[in-house]
C-alpha cells in the first residue's frame, strides 16, 4: 500500500506547478481552485488511510475560513488588499502541504530501501544455489512464484517471514519487479 501511497502523492505534487501558475497568471479562482486540489488530494489519500488527509482537511478549512472573511496572522498585518492577502496565504499553505508531503515520500522511500535490502539478499541467497526462472514479462504471476522460491528456501526462511511481517503483497511485488527486472538485464539471458 505504500507503493500506492507513495504514487498518489507523487501525482498530485505533479498538479503543484499548475496551481502557481494560476496565481502568476493573477487568476481570481486561484484559491478556489487550492481548495478543491486539497480535496481532491484528501479523496485519493483516504483509502490508504494516511494520516496527511487530517492534514489536508485542516487546511482546507483554513483556506475555507479565510475566503469567509478570517484572516490567518500570516498575512492579516500585511498592506495589501484582501485578494492578494489571500493569495499569499493559499501559497503559504501549498509550500507547507508539499513539504509534508515530500516528507511522507521520503519516509516511504527509507521503508522502500531497507525491504529491498532485504530482498535483493533473499534473491542472491536462492540464484547462488541455482538460477532463477527467467521471463520476458514481469506478470504479477511471475513475481508470485519467484516470492515463493525466496521464501521456500531453508536459508532465507527467517529473512522472508521478516519480510512478510514488515510489508503487504503490493509493495512486495512493487519491490520484487523492480529488482528483478535489473537481476534478469544484468545475469539471466534466455536459453
Amino acid at each position: 500500500m505504500k507503493a500506492i501511497l507513495r504514487e498518489r502523492i507523487l501525482d498530485q505534487l505533479l498538479l503543484l506547478p499548475k496551481l502557481v501558475d494560476l496565481s502568476m497568471q493573477r487568476q481570481s479562482n486561484f484559491v478556489p481552485t487550492v481548495i478543491d486540489w486539497l480535496q481532491q488530494t484528501e479523496k485519493l489519500l483516504e483509502p490508504l488511510r494516511s494520516y496527511l488527509v487530517s492534514r489536508l482537511a485542516s487546511f482546507r478549512g483554513q483556506l475555507i475560513a479565510m475566503e469567509d472573511g478570517l484572516l490567518s496572522e500570516h498575512v492579516q498585518h500585511q498592506q495589501r488588499s484582501t485578494r492578494k492577502k489571500q493569495s499569499a496565504f493559499a501559497h503559504h499553505i501549498l509550500s507547507v502541504v508539499e513539504e509534508e508531503m515530500r516528507e511522507e515520500i521520503k519516509k516511504i522511500d527509507i521503508y522502500f530501501e531497507e525491504l529491498s535490502d532485504k530482498l535483493s539478499q533473499l534473491i542472491a541467497i536462492v540464484s547462488s544455489k541455482s538460477p532463477l526462472p527467467y521471463s520476458a514479462h514481469l506478470t504479477t504471476e511471475y513475481l508470485d512464484k519467484i516470492w515463493a522460491l525466496l521464501h521456500a528456501n531453508e536459508q532465507t526462511q527467517s529473512m522472508s517471514a521478516y519480510i512478510l511481517a514488515r510489508s503487504d503483497l503490493t509493495d512486495r511485488r512493487f519491490l520484487l519487479q523492480g529488482l528483478m527486472s535489473n537481476f534478469l538485464e544484468q545475469t539471466l539471458k534466455p536459453a
